[in-house]
């Protein structure tokens, strides 16, 4: 949770108001002296705007399907479909069209 907050640029009291917590119980979690937090890990997921799976590393996906608009699953399902070659040659292509628009 430390690094999610630093890379949102969250502070820890803002998440301790948010799950409607004190500090000293974030720092019992930080150091393992408490896992009360299992309790609240949607309610944290929510919080940063990942995935429950996300939060217990079980998943290096960010994103929470319930998340993705209708296009967004529809592509990504399709990538997925894609061979390994497939899909970094699409990534390419990616790449490519974001450099053409940024010269424009």
């Amino acid at each position: 949770m430390t690094d999610l907050l630093t890379e949102q640029g969250k502070t820890q009291s803002s998440l301790c108001d948010y799950l409607g917590i004190r500090s000293d119980m974030y720092s019992r979690w930080k150091k393992g002296e408490s896992r009360s937090y299992m309790f609240d890990i949607g309610r944290i997921a929510d919080f940063f705007g990942v995935s429950a799976d996300y939060i217990l590393c079980r998943t290096e996906q960010e994103v929470s399907a319930s998340t993705l608009t209708a296009a967004e699953s529809r592509l990504l399902s399709k990538f997925r479909a894609l061979s390994d070659k497939k899909q970094l040659w699409l990534l390419q292509g990616i790449g490519f069209l974001e450099e053409d628009f940024d010269k424009n």
